[in-house]
């Protein structure tokens, strides 16, 4: 959480473009079709847990969701494919299920190409798919 609210404030306050922001964030639990989050800080039946409670809540939105809304940050896989289709970048074993937690964010930037590299996670290279994403000014 605290790591969360840290980046999230610093990519905030940074008047410096281009900017990317990429890796394993650990977030959100789920995407919705309108571009809103479910954090981790919910229940898979979207109640609030009263262990983690708002501020992890904030913490995690504040990566993916209140960068693209309030600073102008995009998501660069979502901003090409959209959020109509889940994309899983950890997954359980047999692709049973999993989450998008891998991410390339970026600031001044445009994306033109984002894709998992699902087969290098398939292989054992390592536990998440890698996002690979190509970028312009």
């Amino acid at each position: 959480m605290r790591t969360h609210e840290a980046v999230a404030a610093y990519l905030a306050a940074s008047p410096r473009s281009p900017r990317v922001l990429c890796g394993d964030l650990n977030t959100p639990r789920r995407e919705h079709e309108d571009g809103s989050v479910l954090t981790f800080a919910h229940a898979s039946n979207g109640r609030l847990r009263p262990e983690r409670g708002e501020r992890w809540d904030a913490a995690e939105r504040a990566l993916v969701h209140t960068l693209r809304d309030e600073h102008g940050w995009l998501d660069a896989y979502r901003e090409l494919h959209g959020y109509g289709h889940r994309e899983a970048s950890w997954t359980f074993a047999q692709d049973r299920g999993g989450w998008r937690l891998d991410h390339v964010l970026v600031h001044g930037l445009t994306p033109t190409a984002a894709a998992y590299a699902h087969e290098w996670r398939k292989a054992g290279l390592s536990d998440h798919s890698a996002l690979i994403v190509d970028l312009v000014r």
